[in-house]
């Protein structure tokens, strides 16, 4: 097996570290705004840009959690009422996330603060050259993976 070279290894360790620094800092300021994780707030934010209501399976998919992960999630959530599940009319065991409104209202209302955070965490350090050259080698890093 062919050793990966040190400096490919750098990288890998560099982006999984600085992706989990922002993580963290998002996570920390959504619960001391609203007291809901990164991980809750990203399925209020999915099903909003969703139209309001997904498929449980395509919201896993989609914010990146196992089945079970988003059952704990949306369990949370539906005990604020910022979530509800309804079954899906054509399939007996189917089941969507639905927002409701008190979850939209708080999904507007976090977006903005979310997008600050966000900005002053990481963005604010590059300038839109260097942003649109890490879009483009992260694009081709996962271009083959799909």
């Amino acid at each position: 097996m062919d050793a990966i070279p040190p400096q490919e290894i750098t990288l890998w360790r560099r982006l999984c570290d600085a992706y989990v620094s922002v993580r963290e800092q998002l996570d920390r300021d959504l619960v001391a705004l609203a007291d809901l994780s990164l991980s809750e707030f990203d399925v209020l934010r999915i099903l909003n840009e969703a139209g309001g209501s997904l498929r449980m399976s395509e919201l896993a998919e989609q914010a990146h959690a196992s089945r079970s992960g988003l059952t704990r999630r949306v369990d949370r959530l539906e005990r604020r009422d910022l979530v509800r599940r309804e079954r899906v009319d054509d399939d007996r065991r189917g089941l969507r996330a639905v927002l409701t409104q008190a979850g939209e209202r708080l999904c507007e209302e976090l977006t903005p603060k979310y997008i600050d955070s966000l900005k002053s965490s990481a963005l604010v350090r590059l300038n839109q050259q260097e942003i649109s050259s890490i879009v483009g080698m992260l694009e081709r890093i996962r271009g083959p993976l799909g």
